[in-house]
């Protein structure tokens, strides 16, 4: 009750609130059931807590005991549990049983009411722990779990136990290690960068680039348009060039290029092969950066190498976070008064050979904004889109598309989705039935899980629909306060199910190894972003350097296992993320290729598709697909190039040849699983 009465906002408090819960304040010895994950998980973090995770739970049962099968001990005792399906028909007060305590003393955690946990990444089954108070003895277990379907989902035997999160014990010498190893990198004279991405309470973040180089032998008293990148994350206000003492420097030219990127030119004083230091600043919004779903934020920041230089990444998590996982693994953690610090080092191992997104999942006691939008809210802004669509009502779009609104996989922008839903010609595509899953919000822009009815059509002209397709859509809320834009509509990925070992990635339940030379070992990425179980890449670039006119070269291989009679449609949909039917580009001679992975030719079994397809801001793409199905395994092999013209990037295609041949090689499919061997 105190934790609702302290919600200001008298819509989501309503929201908020638990089936009959007039009745249940009349017993407020009971504990509270009827609430949803999706309503728990919103109270919980407006009052700085958390729904328990999976493993939160089993220690909090058995200590990390295996021997624990119930909070008790090794054997069942009918008279330590809240639960008698023949006698019981509601559940008890929280302080009886006393003799059910855990070896942290904590009651009835199988019995009475069933605990709801965290549903992790998983997908939108919420978990359900330790029974209840009409179960059986199987099913009154630490180790015992039910799911609910959805996240909004509620029932009245099924409560939740809320926590927080114990401040990690580093070690100070850590710390010290680290700001150590960066006076070094500064001192020494040896070229250097220093990235630093912090995440505040509010859900806005900073990033400060330090650099430590020498001038140029052709412009010494000038650093020349140089792009500064933040993929993933809206530059907003001017970006600050300071030099090493934190003074502004002379800036030639200072340009917003696009929503994540800048380039910059300033002036500096000093002679061919000086020393010059030179620190960046800017205040960012994340997008798909940094974004939530259930109670699991995701962030991704790339670790890049420059050159020759020492570099170092630190991420500056907010106040009250828990680290689920991180890949790459970091070199150093610790903890910069009451934040997690993470460190990457770009000059030791892996990471210092190439340029990948470091992956953080991370939970915390809080939210990540100011405030949290009402369900009812957010339903009625995409509704009032999915109208929109439907009537092709160009007033109402031209409102709710914000100006840096994107569409993926068609790779449309504001202007291009306008028209292309308002015309006539729109017809081959609409939106059906939609539900909306969950909704989080970071900052400003709230992150939404959606499941919609996507009617389109194949590239021969044959309708398809895509039932169920999962989608994301970013909204923010207009700048007059009343409803929200739409950012971004997108499909929704997931994470990668697979595994990645000393240089050699295996996927168990696709019987898939892949494990290049050791020259690209450093390059393989496991993703979090596709519609796929199995999603990795590799690109064969080492140094930001390379990487410097903006160009893409990369190898990806994607996996799914089909349902039965599953139509051929869908599946080649969902392998592409939607690009199958809605991409827009130019096909090619489909012979181009052969379809060899493994160095096996699978015949009619696998179809090669040569493509060009166009860029944002009037760049290309090159691209062949490599489509293999095997029975109810289906696989997708792309080698990708990406260039400011269509002549540029078939000339990178032809130059990474050899690499993207190298990798289709190291991709081995078995026919039987890896323990079967």
């Amino acid at each position: 009750r105190a934790m609702l009465e302290q919600v200001v906002d008298e819509d989501l408090r309503e929201e908020l609130t638990p089936v009959d819960w007039t009745a249940q304040l009349e017993r407020p010895d009971l504990p509270v059931v009827g609430i949803s994950f999706s309503q728990v998980r919103t109270i919980a973090a407006l009052s700085g807590f958390h729904v328990l995770a999976d493993r939160e739970f089993e220690l909090a049962a058995n200590a990390g005991i295996d021997a624990l099968t119930f909070p008790w001990g090794p054997a069942f005792d009918p008279r330590n549990v809240a639960a008698n399906p023949m006698g019981m028909n509601e559940p008890l007060p929280v302080q009886e049983k006393l003799s059910s305590a855990s070896p942290h003393g904590i009651l009835n955690l199988v019995g009475n009411v069933g605990e709801m946990l965290s549903p992790g990444t998983d997908g939108w089954e919420v978990p359900i722990a330790g029974g209840y108070f009409l179960s059986d003895e199987a099913e009154l277990t630490c180790g015992s779990r039910t799911w609910l379907d959805r996240l909004t989902d509620s029932k009245g035997w099924a409560g939740v136990r809320l926590g927080r999160f114990v401040p990690r014990q580093e070690s100070e010498a850590t710390r010290l290690a680290v700001e150590e190893r960066i006076a070094d990198m500064f001192e020494t004279g040896h070229p250097g960068v220093l990235a630093d991405w912090t995440i505040r309470a509010d859900g806005s973040m900073g990033m400060e680039l330090r650099l430590l180089g020498n001038h140029s032998e052709d412009r010494p008293n000038s650093m020349g348009m140089r792009p500064l990148y933040t993929e993933g994350f809206a530059q907003r206000g001017k970006l600050e060039v300071l030099d090493g003492h934190g003074r502004p420097l002379e800036s030639e030219q200072v340009v917003l290029q696009s929503r994540e990127g800048s380039r910059f030119d300033v002036k500096l004083a000093g002679r061919k092969g000086q020393q010059f230091r030179l620190r960046l600043a800017t205040d960012l919004e994340p997008w798909d950066g940094l974004m939530g779903r259930a109670d699991l934020y995701s962030l991704h920041v790339p670790l890049s190498s420059l050159g020759q230089a020492r570099t170092m990444t630190r991420v500056f998590l907010p106040p009250n976070s828990q680290v689920e996982s991180v890949e790459p693994p970091v070199n150093a953690a610790y903890r910069d008064g009451d934040r997690d610090v993470l460190v990457w080092y770009a000059d030791e191992g892996r990471v210092a050979q190439s340029q990948v997104p470091a992956i953080v999942r991370f939970r915390r006691d809080g939210v990540l904004a100011d405030a949290w939008p009402t369900r009812e809210s957010i339903e009625s802004a995409i509704q009032r889109f999915v109208q929109a669509v439907g009537d092709g009502d160009r007033d109402v779009l031209e409102q709710m598309l914000a100006a840096e609104f994107r569409q993926k996989p068609h790779g449309r922008f504001r202007d291009k989705a306008i028209a292309a839903y308002s015309s006539p010609e729109r017809r081959s595509e609409s939106i059906g039935d939609w539900e909306l899953l969950d909704a989080v919000p970071v900052g400003p822009v709230v992150t939404t899980w959606l499941r919609m009815d996507w009617q389109t059509t194949e590239r021969n002209g044959e309708p398809v629909v895509l039932r169920d397709w999962p989608m994301r859509a970013r909204l923010r809320r207009a700048e007059d306060g009343a409803g929200f834009q739409l950012l971004e509509l997108a499909p929704a990925g997931r994470a990668d199910t697979g595994a990645l070992d000393e240089g050699v990635y295996r996927h168990a339940g696709l019987w898939v190894e892949f494990a290049p030379s050791t020259d690209a070992i450093s390059q393989i990425v496991r993703l979090d972003r596709h519609m796929t179980d199995l999603q990795v890449k590799c690109d064969p670039r080492r140094s930001k350097s390379e990487r410097q006119d903006g160009s893409i070269v990369d190898f990806a291989l994607f996996g799914i296992q089909a349902p039965q009679d599953a139509d051929p449609a869908v599946m080649k949909n969902l392998l592409t993320d939607g690009e199958w039917s809605m991409r827009q580009g130019v096909q090619l001679d489909e012979s181009a290729g052969t379809a060899l992975l493994g160095g096996l030719d699978y015949g009619r079994r696998a179809q090669v598709y040569d493509w060009h397809f166009p860029r944002p801001g009037g760049a290309w793409f090159r691209e062949r697909w490599t489509l293999l199905t095997l029975g109810r395994r289906w696989f997708l092999a792309r080698a990708r190039t990406g260039a400011e013209t269509k002549e540029k990037a078939d000339a990178l295609f032809r130059q990474y040849g050899e690499f993207f041949d190298k990798m289709a090689l190291a991709v081995t499919i078995r026919e039987k699983g890896f323990d079967q061997e």
